[in-house]
């Protein structure tokens, strides 16, 4: 159940990290260090409150960032520090094995676009490009392949209960919807009613008028007469 909550929590923060990290290296190739400092800190505080992994998973996840920093200290930035970073807050949120994961998918998408963009000579061999976009859409591709298969089955205690639950939601639907159709009918049939007792009743003022008329014309003539 923790773990649930935890996901729950933690995916969406991760998924604005990495947003907010793609949207600023997209435009300026650069990474705020506040922002690191800030989301390290939460992911600290969701993993102390939600315990999604061990503390093994905990430190392989941040550790894979450190190996980067190293990488990146090594050729000279050829692997951008910041972008070692973001891994290094990524494995707070996902562990060891999924943080490889990540960053074996944001390589390879991130290499089919360089590859694409050579071969297009939209690109020198040289030039930097963000990584950041790429990790984001790792992740996502990720998160849609998690929620590609679920379980497809049933046990047969549920195969006895749900057929009885489905007859009493059918059944309360059936009485519902019947009670709801004559009130409609009752409905119906009285308005009939009082416009038929509205159209007799204006016939019959029709006709005592009339009479009336009739009276009123005989008399006239009578005095007329005398």
């Amino acid at each position: 159940m923790t773990e649930k909550i935890g996901s729950i929590i933690g995916t969406p923060v991760l998924l604005f990290f990495l947003y907010c990290c793609a949207r600023e290296d997209h435009r300026l190739k650069l990474l705020s260090v506040r922002r690191f400092w800030v989301f390290g800190g939460i992911g600290l505080i969701w993993f102390l409150i939600c315990k999604p992994f061990s503390w093994m998973e905990l430190a392989g996840g941040a550790g894979l960032g450190l190996v980067l920093l190293w990488v990146s200290h090594v050729s000279k930035e050829q692997f951008g520090a910041g972008d070692a970073w973001i891994f290094f807050i990524s494995g707070m949120f996902l562990g060891a094995e999924e943080n490889m994961r990540l960053l074996l998918w944001s390589l390879i998408i991130c290499g089919i676009y360089s590859m694409g963009m050579l071969l297009l000579k939209r690109r020198s061999r040289k030039e930097r490009i963000a990584f950041a976009p790429f990790v984001l859409g790792a992740e996502v591709l990720l998160l849609l392949r998690k929620c590609q298969f679920r379980r497809g089955s049933l046990t047969v205690e549920a195969s006895l209960i749900f057929p009885v639950l489905v007859l009493l939601l059918m059944f309360f639907l059936h009485t519902t919807i019947s009670g709801f159709m004559q009130v409609e009918k009752q409905a119906e049939q009285i308005q009939q009613q009082q416009e038929l007792d509205t159209t007799a009743v204006f016939w019959k003022n029709i006709h005592q008028n009339n009479i009336k008329e009739i009276i009123t014309d005989s008399i006239k003539e009578r005095t007329e007469a005398e």
